[in-house]
């Protein structure tokens, strides 16, 4: 597994808008290019995207920039509505929120192959400890978890 943290210095700032609390959410991706060369490569590994303290809505929206089009969003809780084209990017947020069913129907449709789809699964939830409780399925947390992402909030300096 890889870990790519996305913060640091100021080349690479974005504002995708205001967040509820009326501050502006600003993220950098310092290692930018590592991440703009997993999500054009011919064979894109899976990224698990943790927010820290970055809203999820923004932290999408920037991977959005990034990634092969076209793109399939699940929002959960809700239905697991799987895309039958297998190439472009599957955003799944918040991949925490899936049920024990939906999590072994993900790692099913996962097993034999997902083409050419990248799959960006997107929460503010602790995974692993998810997965050393037994609410996650292990097995499927390692196979989303490829490349684990951090996003984190720069801090802005006046």
């Amino acid at each position: 597994m890889t870990v790519v943290k996305l913060s640091g210095g100021a080349s690479g700032g974005w504002r995708p808008g205001e967040t509820g609390s009326g501050r502006p959410e600003l993220v950098s991706f310092s290692d930018l290019p590592l991440l703009q060369s997993l999500a054009s490569a011919k064979h894109r590994p899976n990224l698990l995207v943790a927010c820290d303290d970055v809203a999820p809505d923004a932290v999408i929206a920037r991977v959005k920039e990034l990634c092969a089009p076209p793109f399939h969003g699940i929002s959960l809780p809700g239905p697991l509505d799987l895309p039958n084209l297998l190439r472009g990017t599957l955003l799944v947020y918040d991949v925490s929120e899936l049920t024990p069913a939906q999590q072994a129907v993900l790692h099913d449709w996962l097993s034999p192959g997902h083409g050419d789809l990248q799959i960006v699964s997107v929460t503010q939830a602790p995974l692993p400890s998810f997965v050393a409780t037994g609410r996650f399925l292990e097995r499927l947390f390692y196979r989303l978890n490829t490349v684990c992402v951090v996003a984190t909030r720069e801090r802005v300096r006046h």
